[in-house]
């Protein structure tokens, strides 16, 4: 999570999907180590509902990327 932080702080990604992106590390956490309590539902509805996070983390990391280039 301090990573998302680091990052927001110092403009790589937008501060306002830092709490996005937090959430998200949050999840994969949980993925990683209650695994056995994670359901089918609660994974049925990231992917019904949540893939654009994923995109719009890809746009930021590259429109820093582009920018620095």
């Amino acid at each position: 999570m301090e990573v998302i932080l680091v990052l927001a702080e110092k403009g790589i990604i937008p501060q306002k999907n830092a709490e996005i992106y937090v959430k998200m590390v949050k999840y994969r956490n949980r993925l990683t180590h209650f695994y056995n309590e994670v359901t089918v539902s609660e994974i049925y509805n990231i992917i019904q509902n949540y893939l654009g996070d994923f995109k719009l983390f890809i746009k930021d990391i590259l429109y820093f990327l582009e920018k620095e280039l």
